[in-house]
């Protein structure tokens, strides 16, 4: 390790600035950012603990939460927030040490305070209360809301008409920072709470934000205004869903922007009552009469009829017995049927529509024959074809594309700033990659097992392999850096000179001895005797005279390399 500290110093102590100033920002930006991230990533995730307290109950929470060693938020509506891991663990510590807040969302925990000496009108009052945390508790879970408050207002259920007063609700929430709370939100609150509370309709519910906006007013949804806007929404919320159905098909058929779509209809919202009796006879009689009536002449003995014989005197007399017995039967049948009466009630739907026109724009341009658009809208309309209030338009026409030229040349530019913009925020990670490059690799460098080299006269650096500090034959080598600023320096005596193989590389010959004399037998010249010079050594100390401070950093270095 201290050798690795060091090389580190040693590096450090040689660079040129440039390569110190790039380390030392690299390396802060890096520790920087690596601190942001760890911070950023180990912060925990909150959620609300209590909600609506008092002042005085939202201090004694946060007091007692910071005595228990849990993080917390709390802000001025009362709401007090703890990490999503520890709820529990807060409110099982706040009840042990018996400081459990009186305001808030305490929920059903308010039938607990209901005692024998209440009255009817306090265990009310405290099941109301109960009732209201829960669903304050339950509304602040609807996305959009951060806090809310329940005010209920049970009504009247007195024997008397005139007396009785319906229960009525008042909703207060606090929209989250985003904002994103609005009709739709308010209305599914009101429901919420209008079916948690007995006899409760929407109607007598309203739901008002923190910044004084009136989201739901039951009162003016239920009455004509209220109806006269739904039916406006509804139509048009009808118009776009049909005009992007179509649209969409047209789309895949013509190329996206060739046609131009725009729906019209209206709704009947009025409620429709079919009442129909129909009267059908039973199948069999339910009475059945037979009357039969016999009458017969024998009863006047033998001469006949005698009131015959006293309207017409030319009858015979009675008693002549000559027209003989005459009998006379006669056979009636009454039948009685019941009646079936059937009565059917229809209720329509509201929402029915009443009228539509398609009208469709093409760009002749690209679509030469608009027969296959009419076609096709004739199909969508179906049975409502031949219907005088369902009518398709085509319109055939050259479109301007000035203006989705110039959205397209807009479009463009946003995305080169866009794509500008990318590029800008990628150059710090950028910047830190080759930053972080450099410095490992000037650590890197500081770090690897220096390289053998030994300064020639000449000045050019022969490397000698690693090994301890001295080569092959014992001769001294400078290492990495150092020893090619001695051999850059001049620290090397004489010229260049070609070391012959098998050599000493680190002895060095003075030049060409002078001429002394001439051999008197042979006539050859008589030279003086050359010395040897170790140059390494000499380079060594001639390097010490000139930085002493680096001759001394090399020095220790292989001092600890020895030791190892």
């Amino acid at each position: 390790m201290g050798s690795l500290i060091l090389r580190i110093r040693t590096w450090w102590e040689t660079a040129d600035r440039t390569q110190r100033l790039v380390t030392a920002v690299g390396g802060t930006f890096l520790i920087v950012l690596l601190v942001l991230t760890f911070y950023f990533a180990s912060r925990p995730k909150f959620e609300i603990l209590f909600g609506g307290l008092s002042p005085a109950d939202q201090g004694m929470v946060v007091s007692e939460l910071q005595k228990l060693g849990i993080a917390n938020q709390y802000d001025a509506r009362g709401t007090v927030l703890v990490p999503s891991s520890q709820v529990a663990e807060a409110r099982a510590g706040l009840a042990v040490a018996g400081k459990m807040p009186n305001s808030g969302h305490g929920g059903y925990a308010e039938l607990d305070k209901i005692g024998m000496m209440n009255t009817p009108k306090v265990e009310q009052e405290r099941i109301k209360a109960g009732i209201e945390q829960e669903l304050s508790a339950s509304v602040e879970q609807v996305t959009g809301v951060s806090a809310a408050r329940v005010h209920i207002t049970l009504g009247d259920d007195s024997p008397f008409m005139r007396e009785r007063k319906p229960p009525t609700a008042s909703i207060f929430v606090t929209p989250t920072a985003d904002g994103a709370l609005g009709v739709d939100q308010a209305r599914a609150i009101s429901r919420l709470v209008a079916n948690a509370v007995p006899k409760l309709t929407t109607q007598n519910v309203a739901v008002i934000s923190s910044d004084g906006r009136t989201l739901w007013d039951g009162q003016e949804d239920q009455g004509s205004g209220g109806r006269a806007e739904r039916k406006v929404q509804a139509e048009i919320a009808e118009s776009k869903r049909r005009e992007q159905e179509i649209q969409n098909k047209l789309d895949v058929a013509f190329g996206r922007g060739n046609t131009v779509v725009s729906v019209d209809l209206a709704m009947d919202f009025n409620p429709k009552s079919i009442q129909k009796v129909e009267v059908t006879p039973s199948e069999g009689p339910i009475n059945k009469e037979l009357n039969t009536e016999e009458m017969s002449g024998g009863a006047n003995g033998a001469g006949g009829n005698p009131f015959r014989a006293a309207t017409d005197p030319g009858a015979p007399a009675a008693g002549s017995g000559s027209d003989g017995d005459q009998n006379y039967t006669s056979k009636q049948v009454s039948e009685r049927y019941d009646r079936n009466v059937t009565q059917t009630s229809i209720e329509e739907s509201a929402g029915e529509l009443k009228s539509m026109a398609i009208n469709v724009l093409v760009n002749k341009t690209k679509v030469t024959d608009d027969a296959p658009v009419t076609s096709f809208l004739n199909g969508y309309l179906g049975p409502k074809l031949g219907d005088p209030s369902f009518s398709v338009n085509v319109t055939s026409l050259e479109f301007d594309t000035t203006a989705q030229k110039a959205i397209e040349t807009a479009a463009a530019a946003t995305a080169g700033k866009d794509r500008s913009r990318q590029i800008i925020s990628l150059l710090p990670v950028l910047a830190l990659i080759i930053v972080g490059f450099l410095v490992v690799r000037a650590i890197g460098k500081a770090a690897r097992p220096d390289v053998l080299v030994t300064a020639l006269p000449d000045g050019r650096v022969l490397p000698m392999g690693a090994g301890g500090a001295y080569g092959p034959g014992g001769q001294v080598a400078l290492r990495g850096a150092q020893g090619a600023q001695a051999g850059t320096h001049g620290l090397a005596p004489g010229g260049a000179q070609a070391l012959a193989p098998g050599s000493d590389p680190a002895m060095h010959f003075d030049e060409e001895p002078e001429v002394e004399g001439f051999d008197p037998v042979t006539g050859q010249p008589i030279r003086s005797i050359r010395s040897k010079v170790n140059v390494p050594l000499e380079q060594i100390k001639k390097l010490a005279k000139e930085r002493p401070s680096t001759v001394a950093m090399l020095l220790k270095s292989w001092m600890l390399e020895e030791r190892r």
